[in-house]
């Protein structure tokens, strides 16, 4: 059976896969051109423009008019550092292309951020723009991107893998840095969008206690700032509290109660501006996604009305206090029979059960993590009895605390 050859008109209906792979690979864009080649400013997200003030986008059929009769890769290095690879994929005078980029080689110093604009003439304000649209661009190996979308495209264009790689270096070429406010300005309100957009994804994400989801919609969010090129201490240090500021302003506003927020918001921020470990440091989104997350899932039960939810909250909260159906009927202003079967009706148990499986599961946390004497233990979850606590212990778990604690030590 004949092996149906394909064109560019394939390549451009799967273009969607091409772009999603060389996403997730490399965190990096890339676009599929046809004539009359609309937007081409994407090719550089506008940057050019915004930044020379002559400048006429290079037309494609320009770049291709030496190389109509085989396909070619052209590796264009700007003189504003930054890389795009055009891959052109038909053999027209008007040729179909891909273009990927920008993309930096090698992260960006202070030091040469300051000297490819020592000429211009921005502002703070402005200078801080262009250092935005350098720091989320992301950082990648030429040979690697180009090997793979090689690669990619070679399933549609045989032998694309062997096709001659043109170098283009503008680096040592001069242009007159004449900023364009209103394009910069622009450029900023999509970045500040964007970044806007993406964090609410991630908070909406965070409020409904779903790991998956969040981690998802927080994927998304590191990707776009570039979060993987951070590598200065203090820079990371900045982003990290931010970020967990914003966390604990989401979970305030639920039905948590907030001294869990506020313990778990206070034991990271020490955390982050104690820790001198880089890498700890990058592991902390996720890490701090995964509890508070957990935090919500284990304390809003969304499943109940509000008035349960309190109830529930206000028992967790205080287990080392004087806890029963009267008192807490007096602290709601409830009528203790009618919250009684209330609670029941909803949770499928009494307030007394519940709240003695609270203090036998917070019982088994401390005996598991401390060496406190069983006594000490009843103490601190409410219970006074030693006696008591332990028929209470065996009838959840099956064995006395002393039996419990005896098989930890085995």
């Amino acid at each position: 059976m004949n092996q149906k050859k394909h064109t560019h008109s394939d390549i451009n209906a799967d273009f969607p896969f091409i772009h999603q792979i060389l996403k997730d690979g490399f965190k990096i864009n890339s676009y599929y051109f046809s004539y009359p080649y609309d937007n081409l400013d994407k090719i550089d997200n506008g940057f050019r423009r915004m930044m020379w003030s002559t400048y006429n986008t290079p037309t494609p059929s320009l770049l291709f008019e030496n190389h109509k009769s085989e396909y070619k890769i052209l590796i264009v290095k700007s003189s504003l550092s930054f890389y795009n690879i055009i891959a052109f994929v038909s053999l027209d005078n008007s040729p179909d292309f891909i273009s990927v980029g920008p993309f930096l080689e090698e992260e960006i110093s202070i030091t040469s951020f300051q000297r490819l604009f020592k000429d211009s003439s921005a502002s703070t304000e402005q200078m801080q723009i262009l250092q935005q649209f350098y720091h989320i661009l992301p950082t990648v190996s030429v040979t690697d991107v180009t090997t793979m979308l090689c690669h990619l495209l070679e399933r549609y264009l045989p032998g694309y893998s062997k096709v001659e790689q043109e170098y283009i270096n503008y680096s040592e070429e001069t242009h007159e840095i004449v900023i364009n406010v209103k394009n910069l300005k622009e450029q900023s309100d999509q970045y500040c969008e964007e970044y806007r957009t993406l964090l609410l994804n991630y908070l909406d994400a965070l409020m409904t206690g779903d790991y998956a989801k969040t981690m998802d919609q927080l994927n998304s969010f590191l990707t776009f700032l570039q979060f993987q090129n951070l590598t200065s201490l203090s820079e990371l240090r900045k982003f990290m509290s931010i970020f967990n500021t914003h966390c604990k302003d989401a979970l305030i506003r639920s039905t948590v109660h907030p001294s869990y927020v506020l313990h778990l918001y206070q034991s990271y921020d020490t955390m982050i501006s104690t820790t001198t470990n880089h890498h700890k440091l990058q592991r902390l989104p996720s890490e701090m996604t995964r509890k508070y997350s957990l935090l919500l899932y284990n304390y809003c039960y969304p499943e109940y009305t509000y008035q349960i939810r309190n109830i529930l909250t206000y028992i967790q909260h205080n287990l080392t206090e004087e806890l029963t159906l009267s008192s807490i009927a007096d602290h709601f202003h409830k009528n203790a029979s009618f919250l009684s079967n209330e609670f029941s009706k909803e949770t499928g148990t009494s307030i007394t059960e519940y709240i003695h499986s609270k203090r036998i599961d917070a019982a088994i946390k401390l005996l598991n993590t401390t060496n406190l004497s069983i006594a000490d233990v009843a103490s601190k979850v409410g219970i006074h009895d030693c006696g008591y606590f332990a028929r209470l212990f065996k009838k959840k778990i099956g064995i006395t605390p002393r039996e419990y604690k005896k098989m930890l030590s085995s």
